[in-house]
């Protein structure tokens, strides 16, 4: 089954790191919303520390809109040049000598060939990124993906990074904030964080503090969530 996740969190609260987690152990592509911002910020020349411009902001918000289209008509499953799997298609792993075809629990020991074999019915499922403030605007756009979500015909997963601030602040210097063009500077997160907060988690949504748990255990629990039908990991 096909998912949209959406991870929703403050700047550093580990949207991308867990995104990638969770990439790993679904397949699902990973959007995050530097993918959209970064184009714009790196024209502009944003160093992570300046403010910037609302300007910007809208024209990042472009991009987004022209990302959101693209995932719009991405296909629900992956053919690989197939129109369907074929149908005796575990015969290609027969093992050497074997006398008759090899079942999918044998398939198992050999993980890249399985691992192959999936790729021929994978769904295809998306992960998007954001920080959304206390705002109206917030809920326009978390509405937004869930009538994308629902236009496809895929399963929304709304998830909400939560992170103490001391612990927020203390990310802002980590290497990898630069190379993303991300925000750097621990007063201007302040400010951020206390002029619009951060969005309340819709009454559906798995909340995890990722002070706590490794990306790979946030990931784990966020394809439990999915799977469970939205129950609590």
């Amino acid at each position: 089954m096909s998912h949209l996740y959406y991870l929703v969190g403050p700047p550093g609260a580990g949207k991308r790191t867990v995104g990638l987690a969770l990439s790993a152990r679904t397949g699902a592509a990973l959007l995050d919303n530097h993918l959209f911002n970064d184009p714009i910020f790196r024209a502009y020349g944003a160093d992570g520390v300046s403010p910037l411009p609302d300007e910007l902001f809208e024209l990042a918000e472009v991009v987004r809109q022209a990302g959101l289209a693209a995932l719009r008509l991405a296909p629900r499953h992956l053919s690989y040049g197939f129109r369907k799997v074929p149908q005796r298609v575990t015969e290609l792993f027969r093992p050497e000598g074997a006398g008759k075809t090899a079942d999918f629990r044998e398939l198992e020991e050999h993980p890249a060939l399985f691992r192959m074999l999936r790729k021929w019915t994978e769904s295809v499922s998306h992960i998007l990124t954001n920080h959304l403030s206390g705002e109206e605007r917030g809920h326009e756009v978390v509405a937004q993906l869930r009538a994308l979500a629902a236009e496809r015909g895929v399963v929304f997963v709304p998830v909400w990074l939560a992170c103490p601030q001391p612990e927020l602040e203390a990310r802002m210097g980590r290497p990898e904030r630069t190379e993303r063009l991300k925000l750097r500077d621990p007063e201007l997160l302040r400010a951020l964080l206390e002029r619009g907060g951060t969005l309340a988690p819709p009454p559906d949504a798995l909340v995890l503090n990722t002070a706590e748990l490794h990306p790979d255990e946030a990931a784990r629990r966020i394809v439990h969530f999915a799977r469970s039908g939205h129950q609590e990991a």
